[in-house]
């Protein structure tokens, strides 16, 4: 089974205290002193856990993203050991860069694949959710939107989440899928490339050995009439024979050789592949826990809404109950003052009426018994009479203009809700 290194350099990730990051490396590892805390982040790199397998090295690499840190992976040189036996806990310093490190992405980043292929865009963050102002339990009218229009609004951030997730995790099988399918691609073509070359091998020694045997063949048809010059001549074929049998050995080691190099290229190959799968499990297992947080959150929302809906709900009503026993007895009082002021009105109207009455009497009386003072008594009639009727006039305009103002008054109250 594939193991892994978990390195740091001192890394951390933006939006993130130092102080905070430390404490968080402090409490993970169990690191009490801060001689420690300040080689870790010197910048140099340090092996954190050695030989672990994928899914503690996943572990290991989402709660140091969690903290703030910059982790890596790197594939583990150790032989895999008992799944037991827990992990070395020896902080190590890397003096040398390693190639092979995996660059952990930041918070929100796309795994990158091979430059062959270009990067999904990732799917954009809901927009931040602003909290309903609570409304004044004292007023009249509510101001901003309805409690429907908020829930629908948490709703539809939710449901924006969800297929946010939905998306992302959809990039990231398909990137995976991509990378097997490049990698498979690959192994075939390498295959490929190796069956070629042994045949191209095989073709020429099985030619070589064609020609040694006809060479062969040869030097026993003419063993009879050998002479000097002839041995001389068999000599010289059996060099030529042995060069051929060199460079055909020679072409057999080199076809050897380039097979064993697209050995090792395989086995590169399904290690990178590896990795990136052990990358891309990783990042689906954090953002799969971070939709999970995300949800709970939005149902939280969803409750506390629900709830303060409620509440101002009965506030409202009680309100309304309060509005509508005050409108009652300002009407009661109204009609009341209303019949007053008739009845007052009515008494002044008597009061004018004897006054006339007596008016006219006296004025009849003092006619009769002063007859001799006729025109000054009728003079002094007249006055009074005018004197009445402009009295009469302006008493009556003011009980019209009270009748008006109560009337207004009334219409006002009535109008109201």
């Amino acid at each position: 089974m594939k193991r892994f290194d978990l390195t740091f350099k001192g890394d951390i990730l933006p939006d993130h205290e130092p102080g905070q990051v430390r404490d968080g490396f402090a409490e993970l590892f169990r690191i009490r002193d801060p001689l420690v805390l300040d080689e870790l982040f010197s910048g140099d790199s340090f092996v954190l856990r050695s030989n672990l397998d994928r899914k503690a090295a996943a572990d290991y690499f989402r709660r140091i993203t969690d903290i703030g840190g910059v982790a890596q992976l790197v594939p583990s040189d150790q032989p895999a050991a008992n799944s037991d036996a827990p992990a070395a806990e020896v902080f190590t310093r890397i003096t040398a860069p390693d190639p092979a490190v995996f660059q952990a992405p930041r918070r929100g980043e796309i795994v990158s694949v091979p430059p062959s292929r270009e990067q999904p865009p990732e799917p954009p963050a809901p927009p931040p959710q602003a909290d309903p102002e609570p409304v004044p339990a004292d007023s009249d009218e509510t101001e901003g939107p309805s409690k429907e229009e908020i829930l629908a609004r948490l709703r539809s951030l939710r449901s924006d989440a969800e297929a946010s997730l939905a998306s992302r995790l959809e990039q990231l099988q398909q990137m995976q899928d991509e990378i097997k399918s490049e990698n498979s691609e690959t192994l075939e073509h390498i295959k490929a490339q190796r069956e070629e070359i042994l045949l191209a091998s095989q073709d020429e020694f099985s030619r070589l050995q064609a020609l040694e045997s006809e060479s062969r063949k040869q030097l026993e048809e003419s063993v009879a009439g050998i002479d000097e010059a002839e041995l001389e001549q068999q000599r010289q074929l059996k060099l030529q024979i042995k060069h051929a049998d060199d460079e055909s050995r020679a072409r057999i080691a080199e076809s050897e050789s380039n097979a064993e190099q697209l050995r090792l290229d395989r086995e590169k190959c399904e290690r990178e592949a590896e990795e990136s799968i052990a990358q891309l499990e990783a990042r689906i297992v954090a953002i799969r826990e971070q939709a999970e947080r995300d949800v709970a959150e939005f149902d939280q929302l969803l409750a506390d809404s629900e709830q303060t809906r409620e509440r101002e709900a009965e506030q409202l009503q009680a309100q309304l109950e309060s509005l509508q026993d005050n409108y009652d007895k300002a009407i009661a009082s109204l009609q009341a003052k209303r019949q007053e002021h008739e009845h007052q009105l009515e008494s002044e109207l008597e009061e004018v009426r004897k006054l006339r009455e007596q008016t006219e009497q006296d004025r009849e009386d003092k006619l009769t018994e002063l007859w001799e003072h006729e025109e000054r008594v009728q003079h002094e009639a007249q006055e009074q009479l005018m004197h009445l009727e402009e009295t009469r006039k302006s008493q009556r305009q003011a009980l019209e203009a009270r009748l008006a103002r109560l009337k207004l008054e009334e219409e006002k109250l009535s109008s109201q809700p």
